[in-house]
């Protein structure tokens, strides 16, 4: 066989190769029904909305992994906020419990994704539109832990609340962490500590939680003032994830608060025609203007974000 032969029968060999990895390649997609998803991105993450599927060549073994995935439920509690949450290690928590009349429709939210036991309760602050049901909750639940701020109330709420026989950490400021694991942690960033503020509104335990890359901030009712003291604070802020504070009221979510933030998403809990006229059209024109995608329970009702710790979010209403 001649040098001409030689090189004829290589090329032939190498283009025969190529076709059988693409071919192959093409059936492993498919057989994993890989399709192409319009998505909005951002350079720190990208988020997928109600409902859309997206199936990356990363992820063909089946996308979202709910074992090892974070799990995030806003509960539409009308004007109030209950926040519950499944992290990948089966711990769950909760942050509020919305007024008197939502203890059924909390009990029930939580009992029905198979759950008889809470690992962690924040009540943010002592306020009945935060804390109305959270004894309710305590008689249905096993709880691990309870965290309130460092302020009391003299509410019959209030009192009703801290009567009850479980751990409690009254004392939670800024630094405190609720858990730390591998890439999984929870941190108190506000009341910060020896602050006397000015109202109630502003003990509101904020919090950050982190998966890995991804970062969602908890506010409670946490106003301007308290936000000033975190930024003055050099606290890192940033999340992709930002549950609005006081539900969208003017008096929170200062511009450069929610500029450090630099949320992608943001998440207000409210009530349907609420007397308050929660949210302010302030809030709504900043979240538009800083490109931030904001999703409300007054209109869609209860509102679930999953995230995996490469910055990936699904958010399902």
């Amino acid at each position: 066989m001649n040098d001409n032969e030689n090189r004829k029968l290589n090329n032939f060999s190498m283009k025969t190769i190529l076709i059988l990895l693409i071919i192959e390649m093409l059936m492993i997609v498919g057989a994993h029904g890989y399709k192409k998803r319009t998505f909005k991105q951002k350079p720190i993450g990208t988020f997928f909305v109600a409902n859309t599927e997206f199936i990356s060549l990363e992820q063909k073994s089946g996308g979202f992994n709910n074992t090892k995935d974070i799990k995030i439920h806003y509960i539409d509690v009308g004007q109030g906020d209950s926040i519950f949450i499944e992290l990948p290690n089966s711990e769950t928590a909760l942050i509020d419990a919305g007024t008197s009349k939502s203890g059924n429709q909390i009990v029930s939210y939580i009992k029905n994704l198979g759950y008889s036991s809470i690992n962690y309760i924040i009540a943010t602050h002592p306020h009945a539109d935060h804390i109305g049901s959270m004894k309710k909750v305590i008689e249905n639940f096993e709880v691990e832990q309870m965290f309130l701020p460092p302020i009391q109330a003299s509410t019959i709420t209030y009192k009703k609340l801290i009567e009850k026989n479980i751990k409690i950490t009254s004392t939670t400021v800024m630094g405190v962490k609720i858990f730390e694991y591998d890439n999984l942690k929870f941190e108190v960033l506000s009341p910060v500590q020896n602050v006397l503020y000015s109202d109630l509104n502003n003990w509101s335990i904020v919090a950050k939680l982190s998966y890995g890359n991804s970062d969602f901030l908890f506010t409670g009712d946490a106003e301007t003032e308290a936000e000033n003291i975190l930024l003055k604070q050099k606290t890192n802020l940033q999340s992709e994830v930002l549950k609005a504070g006081h539900h969208g009221s003017r008096t929170s979510s200062s511009k450069d608060f929610v500029q450090t933030v630099n949320p992608m998403i943001a998440v207000i809990s409210c009530g349907k025609n609420n007397k308050y006229k929660h949210p302010n059209i302030e809030t709504l024109d900043l979240f538009k203007n800083l490109k931030i995608t904001e999703y409300r329970t007054d209109l869609q009702g209860s509102i679930l974000i999953e995230a995996n710790k490469k910055e990936t979010f699904k958010v399902t209403s």
